[in-house]
């Protein structure tokens, strides 16, 4: 175990210059102030030098992604239906009202929250998550087709089309490049009118 010169509540002191500092100093700008990062200078200048004989011997992404999930946890942050619920009932109580209007990625559970708690309030997904997720949808061909992201994009893009025109520009869209038959598109398709 390593001892540093600290003040009286675990904070380095002006002079402390060894490595950890710049974490607990991160984990600080992240948290506000010192009192919100959970622990002291010193146990972040330990675990650095755990956390360098640990990872002499395992895969350092394997740690990171340990990390990450930790974090999750750690937060308290839940993707769910009962945390997206809970929020949504605080956003009603402090605005006093529900939105008439909502734009999610598409979360299915923030979609069931949404559904329970807002019932009267429409329920869109954001245009630019769907665009970002088409890459991974389609083959990588088609992903780095100039033609096919042009057409694309000038059809949900255009905010001057009407509902008929879009529906029949989508379907030569999907049938030009043998998409119809894609799950992923047919379900956007089906869930487009929530």
């Amino acid at each position: 175990m390593v001892t540093m010169e600290t003040h009286g509540d675990g904070h380095p002191t002006a002079g402390a210059t060894e490595h950890g500092v710049t974490g607990f100093r991160l984990c600080r700008e992240v948290a506000g102030l010192f009192e919100n990062v959970g622990a002291t200078y010193v146990e972040f200048h330990n675990f650095k030098w755990d956390l360098q004989a640990y990872v002499d011997v395992v895969d350092g992404e394997m740690i990171i992604e340990r990390f990450k999930t930790k974090r999750e946890v750690q937060h308290g942050v839940r993707e769910d239906v009962e945390s997206y619920s809970w929020l949504l009932e605080r956003f009603n109580r402090v605005m006093g009202k529900a939105p008439l209007c909502v734009v999610t990625d598409q979360d299915p559970a923030m979609k069931i929250a949404i559904e329970q708690v807002l019932p009267g309030c429409r329920h869109h997904f954001c245009m630019w998550h769907i665009m970002m997720k088409v890459s991974e949808k389609v083959s990588p061909g088609l992903s780095n087709n100039e033609e096919f992201r042009k057409s694309l994009n000038d059809i949900v893009w255009n905010e001057t089309t009407s509902t008929g025109d879009f529906e029949v520009q989508w379907r030569l869209l999907m049938e030009k490049y043998n998409l119809s038959d894609q799950r992923w598109f047919q379900k956007l398709k089906t869930q487009k009118g929530t």
